[in-house]
């Protein structure tokens, strides 16, 4: 029995951390602390989607635009996997738990506390999710913002481009 909560912890340890390697962390915490202050300034002024948000979309070319839009596209659908991740924790813990209390009223008792070391794995693995996307992702909404505004400028430049060209073939 030991072996099989070992088995489950380890298994929701490794899809937790799966979709990582696919992007860079942002550096906060302790490493900012040992960074120069002409370090801390190029990385935030290499942060294009903070760019974006302090001087708009119409300062960026439309093919780095295009990449922005990609790279968001695949930040929301990280960010909605590992909400999915989160909530199947929650409710695996949830279920634990009431195995662990049907066991106990049921006198199984290694069959009770088995539940409840699994439950609590479950349900701390859950907020460890949920803490880990707030410090990635500030929110879905933000996400959500920051791609609308591209996708916006996106269609503006399209729709001047169209009206440039029908005014040319008039002309």
């Amino acid at each position: 029995m030991p072996y099989g909560i070992v088995f489950a912890a380890l298994l929701y340890w490794k899809t937790l951390f799966s979709h990582t390697d696919m992007f860079n962390i942002r550096k906060i915490g302790k490493s900012r602390q040992k960074l120069t202050p002409l370090e801390r300034l190029e990385i935030e002024a290499n942060d294009e989607f903070r760019l974006l948000n302090d001087v708009g979309p119409q300062h960026f070319s439309a093919e780095h635009l295009l990449e922005l839009r990609e790279q968001m596209r695949l930040n929301i659908r990280l960010f909605m996997r590992r909400q999915r991740l989160a909530m199947v924790l929650a409710g695996t813990g949830t279920g634990w738990v009431f195995m662990a209390m049907l066991s106990g009223i049921l006198q199984f008792h290694y069959l009770s506390i088995a539940a409840y070391i699994v439950s609590s794995l479950s349900l701390m693995a859950f907020l460890v999710v949920v803490f880990w996307q707030k410090w990635r992702f500030n929110s879905k909404g933000e996400l959500d913002y920051t791609m609308r505004c591209i996708e916006d400028e996106l269609r503006r430049r399209a729709e001047k481009k169209r009206l440039n060209q029908d005014q040319d073939f008039h002309d």
